[in-house]
């Protein structure tokens, strides 16, 4: 969009990047977050396949004030979850994979392989091709059209390997043959990050009340498995404390997101009492003529020219400037200790015009954080 800029130096570093004079850096003079836009509406409606782990479903509750119930299925689910296997070496993981394939051909099951990463799933593709196993290849980059690359997908002895998002939420439709024989099975190769994340994957396998199978299948060695054993101090990992350790990662990710949204609907109600106080001085400053006077004479509190234009203006560039920063604050004593600290400056300016609109500014704001 014209005049629009990147923040945070974005823009700057590509402008310098490209040859060309950087420009000042860009401030946002107003946001406005999920939880607060939606707060505007009198009923909010939700639906989700997806809703998660607890903590998670709380969160919604306590960002949206709405309670969840869950809406049985229209067709009993037949699908059989097998147990979450975890090896030590990317060979071993390698092997399971190929052993977990090699077995539902041999029942002329189709199957899907889920892989992390577009880059993963290729170089799993080349493996297969070493192998001389036929597969089909789904990362949104393959040549071949995704809707034929799904109907192939529930074909007996089909293979199919994908990336979680491609294709998600598409129903591979199972041939007669593969139903009889137990229907598709989906394999994840990492694990995955929050139980969304593996409901949306696993439940490829099994729709609409059709028959079929799905595993986890984990390497050690993989990042995200190693970022919770770091994190938990550990040498070893078991599958059920995997689990316990991406719950509580889930439960921390959850309460930093709450104490976001505190943080933005402070925000946004500093937001909302700067801009009425803001037409009440531009108000004003239109009509009130002996105000316009004394503001020309003001040379020592404002250093540029004094009409009413370039003050408005260069009250928004000291609020937008504030505003900013303050949404870059990790918690509530840090953005009020901060608003605290600068507000000398809006407020220098702000008396100029309407000393009692100032005070009123200042109490609302403070009564705000």
């Amino acid at each position: 969009m014209h005049g629009s800029r990147w923040s945070g130096g974005v823009h700057e570093f590509v402008e310098a990047r490209e040859g060309l004079l950087p420009q000042d850096q860009s401030y946002t003079i107003a946001s406005i977050s999920h939880p607060t836009f939606f707060g505007r509406y009198r009923r909010i409606f939700g639906l989700t396949g997806t809703a998660g782990e607890p903590a998670e479903r709380n969160e919604v509750q306590e960002i949206y004030k709405v309670d969840s119930f869950d809406v049985p299925p229209n067709r009993k689910c037949m699908r059989k979850k097998l147990p979450t296997r975890i090896f030590h070496t990317s060979e071993k993981h390698r092997e399971a994979i190929l052993e977990s394939i090699s077995a539902m051909q041999s029942q002329r099951r189709s199957v899907l392989i889920l892989f992390l990463s577009i880059s993963e799933s290729e170089e799993f593709s080349k493996l297969l091709h070493l192998k001389g196993i036929t597969h089909s290849l789904l990362n949104e980059m393959q040549r071949e059209d995704e809707d034929y690359i799904v109907f192939k997908a529930g074909q007996p002895g089909a293979v199919t390997v994908a990336t979680n998002t491609a294709g998600r939420g598409t129903d591979i439709i199972l041939s007669p043959e593969v139903k009889n024989n137990s229907g598709l099975h989906c394999v994840f190769t990492f694990f995955p990050q929050n139980f969304r994340v593996e409901c949306q994957g696993l439940g490829r396998a099994g729709r609409q009340g059709e028959p079929g199978t799905c595993e986890i299948l984990v390497s050690a060695q993989e990042p995200g498995v190693q970022n919770l054993i770091t994190r938990a101090n550990l040498s070893e990992i078991s599958v059920e404390l995997l689990y316990q350790l991406r719950s509580l990662e889930v439960q921390s990710q959850s309460a930093s997101r709450m104490e976001r949204s505190k943080l933005e609907q402070i925000l946004f109600a500093l937001l909302e009492i700067f801009f009425q106080l803001y037409a009440s001085i531009k108000n004003r400053l239109s009509n009130d003529h002996e105000l316009i006077r004394a503001l020309a004479t003001q040379r020592e509190k404002v250093p540029f020219e004094h009409n009413r234009d370039l003050f408005l203006h260069r009250l928004h560039e000291v609020w937008a400037k504030l505003f900013t920063e303050m949404t870059e604050m990790q918690n509530e004593a840090e953005m009020s200790n901060h608003f605290l600290e600068n507000f000398s400056s809006l407020q220098d300016l702000m008396s100029v015009s309407c000393t009692v609109a100032c005070c009123a500014f200042q109490k609302l704001l403070k009564s705000a954080l």
